[in-house]
C-alpha cells in the first residue's frame, strides 16, 4: 500500500481497457475509482426532459461525442477537493478528456497532490482493435465491462457480481469508429500537454491480456 496520496490519470482510446485497469488498481490498492462516464451517464439519465441543455447533452452522449467542458469541469474539481480532504488516492478514468479541461484540472490536482505522486498512464490500442472490442463487449447493470475475451466467451452473467449482462446502445461499429476519431482529435493531444508540464508518460500496450496489462502498469508505477 503506497505511503503517499497517489493520483493516477488514465488516457486511452475507447476499448483499451482503462475502466477494467482502473478498477483493478482501485481494488488492489484501495484507491478511489473516479469513473466520469458513470457520473455523466447517471446525470443524463435522471435529467428533466424539459431541460434543453441536458437534452443536448444526451444527444451528444448517445452519438459518442464528448460533452461540453463546462458540464464536467465542476464535477471533477469538486471531487478532487473532496477526495484530497479525505486523504484518498484516486484513479481518474475519464477526466482530462480535452486540452482545455486538462489545462484547468491539472493546476487544481497539483495543489492537492504532490507532483511526484501524480502519474499519467497511456494504454495504446489500434483503431481496428478498439472498434472490435467496443462492438463485441457487454456491460452489467453495475457497469462492469466484460470484454470479448476467450475467458468470457460463454458467460451469461457478470463474473464479478452475477448481474445481468447487456449491450450498450453506444457500442455499434459506427459509433465506435466515431468515438475513436474523437479520442485521436480531442483527447490524445492531452498527452503532449502533460509532457510539456514535465510528466513522464507511462505507455502500456493495451492489446495484451488484462492480467499482463495490469502487471505492466503496477510495475511502471512502482506502487
Amino acid at each position: 500500500m503506497p505511503q503517499h496520496k497517489e493520483a493516477i490519470i488514465f488516457v486511452a482510446a475507447p476499448g483499451a481497457g482503462k475502466n477494467t485497469q482502473a478498477e483493478k488498481l482501485a481494488e488492489q490498492f484501495g484507491f478511489f475509482h473516479f469513473e466520469l462516464s458513470n457520473i455523466l451517464e447517471q446525470t443524463i439519465k435522471n435529467a428533466d426532459p424539459s431541460d434543453a441543455r441536458m437534452m443536448e447533452a444526451k444527444r451528444l452522449f448517445d452519438a459518442g461525442e464528448l460533452l461540453p467542458s463546462d458540464m464536467v469541469l465542476q464535477i471533477v474539481i469538486d471531487l478532487m477537493h473532496k477526495k484530497a480532504e479525505e486523504g484518498a488516492s484516486i484513479v481518474f478514468n475519464g477526466p482530462f478528456r480535452k486540452l482545455n479541461e486538462a489545462e484547468q484540472e491539472l493546476p487544481v490536482l497539483e495543489s492537492l497532490y504532490d507532483k511526484e505522486f501524480i502519474h499519467i498512464v497511456s494504454i495504446t490500442i489500434s483503431e481496428a482493435e478498439s472498434v472490435k472490442r467496443n462492438v463485441a463487449r457487454r456491460v452489467c447493470v453495475n457497469r462492469h465491462v466484460i470484454p470479448d475475451f476467450e475467458q468470457y466467451k460463454d458467460i451469461t452473467v457478470c463474473p464479478f457480481d452475477g448481474a445481468e449482462l447487456k449491450k450498450r446502445s453506444l457500442d455499434t461499429e459506427e459509433k465506435a469508429r466515431r468515438r475513436f476519431a474523437v479520442y485521436k482529435e480531442e483527447t490524445e493531444p492531452v498527452l503532449a500537454f502533460f509532457i510539456s508540464k514535465g510528466y513522464r508518460i507511462i505507455t502500456v500496450h493495451g492489446e495484451d491480456s488484462i492480467e499482463a496489462v495490469h502487471a505492466n502498469i503496477v510495475r511502471e508505477l512502482k506502487l
